[in-house]
């Protein structure tokens, strides 16, 4: 009889967004941060319902240009989700994801989210689509630059509609320790960052939120209603 090994875990993304200025470039290279020349341009494609049940609960289902289909949920969360309303407290300026790539690991968080058993006959996340009442939200190609500061990994972007935007983040693979020392340092670059910082509110994605896609003025190519959470 073979030995059953449990598989890997998924990744969880720890990560916190900050605004991108004339200084900004000065002030990651002042901290350390190594890289940012090369410009890497890919489009993403964000999926919801009508109603955005999967914005509204913190998912974000997305399609990636040459990369595939990713669904990011929130780190810890693995009961089935349900529509929440808004929060009425700012939200917190470093957040916890966890990463899904693939069909097969993709479709599997889908089914469970939305209660379909396992007989349902999809083959792919294509074919769920549609009986799931998802479609496209938002679509919008973005120029990212990246750089490493120490462990963390850092972004800039420019969506081509505009919108700058910074991410710090680390990716780990261990327990809530870990994410929780992790949370310490990405907020440690951030607060380092001063102005472009947001502090305690950080700062929004394009348009993400738990009120749809596009309040508050910035969205992609795409209907409103949606969700896109912006991010690596």
């Amino acid at each position: 009889m073979g030995h059953w090994e449990a598989p890997p875990p998924d990744p969880i993304e720890v990560e916190a967004k900050f605004a991108v200025g004339p200084g900004t470039e000065a002030a990651l290279a002042a901290l350390g941060a190594v890289g940012l020349p090369h410009c890497a341009p890919f489009r993403d494609c964000y999926f919801d319902g009508p109603a955005a049940p999967l914005g509204r609960a913190d998912v974000w289902l997305r399609h990636r240009q040459g990369q595939g289909w990713q669904i990011k949920l929130p780190h810890g969360d693995t009961s089935p989700h349900t529509p929440r309303p808004p929060s009425p407290a700012p939200p917190s300026a470093v957040t916890a994801y966890r990463e899904v790539w693939g069909d097969a690991g993709v479709l599997a968080e889908l089914r469970r989210i939305f209660g379909v058993p396992p007989s349902a006959p999809w083959r792919g996340v294509g074919e769920a689509l549609g009986p799931l009442g998802l479609r496209p939200t938002a679509s919008f190609v973005t120029r990212r630059r990246s750089a490493r500061l120490g462990g963390l990994r850092v972004e800039l972007d420019e969506a081509d509609f505009g919108y700058g935007l910074g991410e710090v983040e680390e990716v780990v693979l261990g327990g809530p320790q870990e994410v929780a020392e992790a949370r310490r340092r990405v907020e440690g670059v951030c607060r380092a960052l001063g102005e472009f910082w947001g502090g305690s509110r950080g700062s929004r994605g394009w348009g993400e939120g738990r009120g749809g896609w596009g309040e508050g003025g910035v969205g992609g190519q795409g209907e409103g209603g949606g969700g896109g959470e912006r991010g690596g």
